[in-house]
């Protein structure tokens, strides 16, 4: 719709608060959910697929809208500091810091612990917050393990397609996901840093060589001898740079991008099926499949360069992203601006901005375009999902759900 906003969220259907606090909304609206109520706003929350709205009003109460079959729209009195709307159950953050859910519990998604909380997060069947500690907590639906966490704090994420992978402070890996290989069975070593991709995952070891765990398949995990400096997993291959800064492959050749040119490099990126590298003089070079030229970098001098499935990005020395490949869901077109870090997915990208916020542009059919507010250290991105590593070491990851990849460790 036309007009200025300061607030948006995006479910089934969209709304957003308009600079005047009054909301709108649109898309889908057999239940009433995209027929706004009128009054200002704060904020407000479009349900993830079961047809409703809930918004925190400027006193701080709540009101919700649409399909209220589990009562997910009969909001209880009080004052509330903020408010999610999930599947068929909504919880809202009250201003003391106690969470209160109403609607569906039949995941125990509407009984939430009794913490107190300085944010919390609905998703579609289970919800998550960080408590006044800096700690995360997570209720309702655990199928996949998305509410069960493991302890960190973590120094780096990996997202990949499966799974997600964490560097714990102490060296140590934990990873969740993973249907399509063994990914969350890391080794008991050391690391210094660690890449996921599709159904295996490797990390740079302290003694500086390579480790790799999942499937076998093409010999992907199976790196040569030496010492690296670093690692990146792509589809079905792994490249790693060594410590004379020539770039190794191996695993899956059928498009070239195993096949790395001569010369030195300072760092690598492997993608489904095409790889790029970062020269020592700054230039970008390409390997392997180039449908829609996502393996043919334009001119210049760049800092870092990420390879996704059907595009590649990357950092010129000024700060600003450019990329090159397929333009089908805009995930070619970033935004203005100076980032510090970028990652390429399938069809979407996220990058770091300067200030420590996060800006995604491209396909958000898994809800993986939005990224989290607040400041973050690092970030990475998957194929249908992104997590990023926040200043006090935890991590959160939003996307697709339907494997735990986007439910960090």
């Amino acid at each position: 719709p036309p007009g200025q906003f300061k607030q948006i969220s995006i479910g089934a259907h969209s709304c957003a608060v308009a600079l005047d606090s009054t909301v709108t909304c649109w898309g889908y609206d057999e239940y009433g959910q995209s027929t706004a109520v009128s009054g200002r706003f704060r904020s407000v929350s479009a349900g993830g697929g079961w047809g409703h709205t809930c918004g925190v009003r400027e006193n701080n109460t709540v009101v919700c809208w649409g399909r209220n079959h589990h009562g997910q729209t009969s909001a209880p009195s009080g004052a509330f500091a903020s408010v999610g709307a999930g599947a068929a159950h909504s919880c809202g953050l009250r201003t003391n810091g106690l969470v209160e859910c109403w609607g569906l519990n039949e995941d125990f998604q509407a009984s939430p612990p009794d913490q107190r909380f300085a944010s919390i997060s609905v998703g579609s069947f289970y919800n998550c917050g960080v408590t006044l500690d800096g700690s995360v907590s997570c209720w309702g639906y655990d199928g996949d393990g998305q509410s069960t966490f493991l302890q960190g704090p973590f120094s780096a994420v990996s997202a990949g397609f499966g799974a997600t992978c964490g560097l714990r402070h102490d060296g140590f890996v934990v990873c969740k996901g993973g249907t399509y290989g063994p990914v969350d069975n890391p080794p008991d070593d050391r690391f210094e840093s660690i890449s996921t991709g599709n159904t295996h995952a490797c990390g740079l070891t302290t003694d500086g060589s390579i480790r790799c765990w999942g499937w076998s398949t093409y010999g992907k995990d199976e790196p040569p001898q030496g010492r690296f400096t670093s690692v990146s997993v792509g589809e079905d291959n792994t490249c790693g740079i060594r410590g004379d800064d020539l770039v190794f492959c191996w695993g899956r050749d059928h498009h070239g991008q195993s096949s790395p040119p001569g010369g030195t490099f300072i760092s690598v990126d492997a993608g489904w099926r095409h790889t790029c590298g970062v020269r020592t003089n700054g230039s970008v070079s390409c390997w392997g499949f180039d449908d829609e030229g996502r393996a043919s970098p334009p001119g210049g001098v760049f800092t870092s360069v990420n390879v996704g499935q059907n595009h590649t990005c990357g950092i010129r020395t000024d700060g600003n992203v450019i990329c090159w490949g397929s333009r089908g869901y805009r995930q070619s077109d970033p935004p203005d601006g100076q980032f510090t870090a970028i990652g390429a997915g399938d069809s979407f990208t996220c990058g770091l901005r300067v200030d420590g916020s996060i800006d995604c542009w491209g396909d958000h059919w898994h809800m993986q375009a939005k990224a989290p507010p607040g400041r973050f250290a690092s970030i990475s991105v998957g194929a249908y999902h992104a997590c990023a590593v926040r200043a006090n070491g935890s991590f959160t990851c939003w996307g697709r759900l339907a494997r735990g990849d986007s439910n960090p460790p």
